[in-house]
């Protein structure tokens, strides 16, 4: 499935894309909390760095063949600043500081970045994005709610869940959309990470249930 997932990144030219599957693909098995499964994760690790070298290969034969390389965008991101994000970056900023307190508290409302025409779309950064749309307020909510996700992916870990490497996959996809493309403001981009990350949640609940009233019975 990564295979496939990353294949279909590469052909699509997407660099955000790629960063996601490559933190997705070895960050959630380094993490699981799960001695006995020792070899298990081994043998993941290495199954993932044949995928790795696969995907170089199939990187090397799409840019010959049909003109794509993702590899050479990815190189390319401090010339072109992330397709321009770095210049909207500076844009939607400047044009938040020189909004007045009460815009900056509560910000400018839904989608502000697009309609004051600051940006031909959003500000490629859900930071941004909130800070301007719904000020100060909003963006510590915004905060507050990933640190919560990784607050809730810890004693996912702890508790050894089944669903803790699918969370922590689909919170880091949300990190990463967060910071250098728009999530939070289209529902259609962040309802299936959501689904999954609340799926875990309520395993850890439910076992946490279970446990009491193990003890209770006991």
């Amino acid at each position: 499935m990564i295979f496939i997932a990353a294949l279909l990144t590469i052909i699509s030219g997407k660099r955000t894309a790629l960063i996601s599957i490559i933190l997705c693909g070895f960050l959630p098995p380094l993490l699981e909390k799960d001695d006995k499964r020792g070899k298990k994760k081994t043998g993941t690790m290495v199954l993932l760095m044949i995928v790795c070298i696969m995907l170089v290969y199939v990187s090397e034969y799409l840019s010959k063949s049909i003109n794509i390389n993702i590899i050479e965008r990815m190189q390319s991101l401090q010339e072109d600043g992330g397709s321009g994000r770095t210049t909207t970056y500076a844009l939607v900023w400047e044009a938040f500081k020189s909004s007045n307190i009460v815009k900056q508290v509560i910000g400018h409302g839904y989608n502000a970045v697009y309609l004051d025409k600051i940006s031909i779309s959003s500000a490629h950064n859900d930071f941004l994005e909130v800070l301007y749309d719904y000020g100060a307020i909003g963006l510590l909510f915004y905060v507050l709610l990933l640190f919560n996700f990784i607050f809730e992916a810890v004693k996912l870990r702890k508790a050894q869940c089944e669903s803790f490497a699918a969370v922590t996959a689909s919170i880091l996809i949300y990190i990463t959309l967060s910071c250098v493309s728009h999530l939070i403001i289209y529902p259609t981009y962040n309802v299936f990470l959501l689904f999954i990350i609340s799926m875990g949640f309520s395993e850890y609940e439910r076992n946490q249930k279970n446990s009491v009233g193990g003890e209770a019975t006991k």
